[in-house]
């Protein structure tokens, strides 16, 4: 699917895992993009100009280097803003680098286009997406009924954006299967996975409940999980054959 969204002379392209920007406007001669990353690649590719302009080496940076995408809504020019933050290590001080910015006007205008733009490249690089001067704007499904209620850890805590593409690409690096201390992860039938714990884990020794199982499955193909109950001793040695 192609997802074209207009901004300040230039236009976002999402399509065929690739996120692109292209310059528009009557002086513009080429349909060319300046700036482009694709999924999983690990780098951005600019033209050599935009690296001048935006003062980056080259034409090509790993993503490496990016801490956050970053959008926001600048009250004193009333534009939207999207860009990065990035920073040669982690611990110098991230600069500011724009990519995109929005025509002036009402806060609302443009920001589901913005943030659409925001999330859609902060999955492609794979790093954290920052949102400033507004409230982020949450990405529904259709169809969906609206949640309510406390939905995150009620204890003070220090949260970490994951994006998916970085899971994505850690998972994928993983080699199964994996063995830790009561727990084994590997292969399940043809197209799943399968977890499986040991009683003694799945055993609740502070007056919790334990679950009613120790081996779930999670088959790709058929898009579902499925939690197999154990069997006393002939299960626990069955129990891969049920996957």
């Amino acid at each position: 699917m192609m997802i074209n969204i207009p901004a300040e002379q230039i236009e976002i392209n999402i399509q065929d895992g690739m996120w692109r920007l292209i310059p528009t406007g009557e002086e513009v001669l080429s349909s060319l993009p300046v700036f482009e990353v694709t999924r999983g690649s690990g780098v951005m590719e600019y033209t050599p100009k935009f690296g001048e302009d935006h003062r980056l080496p080259g034409t090509v940076l790993s993503v490496e280097y990016v801490r956050a995408v970053v959008i926001g809504y600048e009250e004193k020019s009333q534009r939207w803003l999207l860009g990065l933050h990035i920073a040669r290590r982690e611990e110098d001080k991230a600069r500011w680098l724009e990519l995109v910015r929005w025509p002036g006007g009402d806060n609302a205008l443009y920001a589901s286009a913005a943030q659409q733009s925001g999330r859609e490249l902060a999955e492609y690089i794979g790093c954290p997406l920052k949102i400033f001067g507004a409230k982020k704007l949450p990405q529904q499904v259709k169809g969906e009924p609206a949640r309510s209620g406390v939905t995150g850890p009620l204890i003070p805590h220090k949260r970490e954006d994951i994006g998916p593409q970085r899971v994505k690409l850690f998972a994928q690096s993983v080699r199964l299967p994996v063995q830790y201390p009561g727990m084994w992860l590997g292969q399940g039938g043809r197209t799943g996975i399968a977890l499986r714990l040991s009683k003694d884990v799945t055993s609740s020794k502070s007056g919790g409940v334990a679950p009613s199982f120790n081996q779930c499955v999670v088959d790709s193909e058929q898009g579902m999980i499925r939690l197999i109950p154990p069997t006393g001793l002939l299960g626990t040695f069955l129990g891969g054959q049920q996957a």
